[in-house]
């Protein structure tokens, strides 16, 4: 299934500046791309100052939708994977049940790489693709951030 925004039950909405995208009819999520160059522990403050995260992926699908903010493949942006001590986690602290790394990546031997972010690149079928790449924190990137969806009352008062 191609994510797809503003596609989800009616009652389900993000604030004002973010849009709502969908990867399934059950994963929906509030998204916000910032092309506002800054280090890793910048973009995690920002994003929750916004009331929100760095995002976390847990499928192919979700991963994939990044497309839908990306007109410049090359700029890739942070996201809420970093390393602890020799593994990754995400920083919501959900489970790492999925990953997209890039060729090369993570590359374990290299100090300093303990952040992560997205690469985009056209495959030979001319499909975007996002990847991940392990990354010296002090990177100027984009940020993504990430919130959940609002629930609208149902009940009329």
């Amino acid at each position: 299934m191609k994510p797809e925004i503003g596609t989800s039950p009616s009652y389900n909405h993000c604030i004002d500046g973010w849009s709502l995208v969908c990867s399934s009819e059950s994963d929906c999520s509030c998204f916000r791309y910032l092309v506002s160059y800054s280090p890793f522990d910048v973009a995690v403050e920002f994003c929750e100052a916004l009331g929100g995260n760095l995002p976390s992926f847990h499928s192919e699908d979700k991963n994939n939708f990044i497309y839908v903010f990306q007109d410049d493949l090359s700029r890739g942006a942070w996201i809420g994977l970093k390393r602890k001590n020799i593994t990754f986690e995400w920083m919501d602290g959900s489970m790492l049940d999925f990953t997209s790394w890039n060729d090369g990546s993570p590359s374990y031997n290299t100090p300093n790489k303990d952040c992560v972010h997205f690469v985009g690149f056209e495959d030979e079928g001319f499909t975007t693709q996002f990847r991940w790449q392990d990354s010296p924190c002090s990177e100027l990137r984009p940020i993504l951030c990430e919130m959940p969806i609002l629930m609208a009352s149902l009940h009329n008062h």
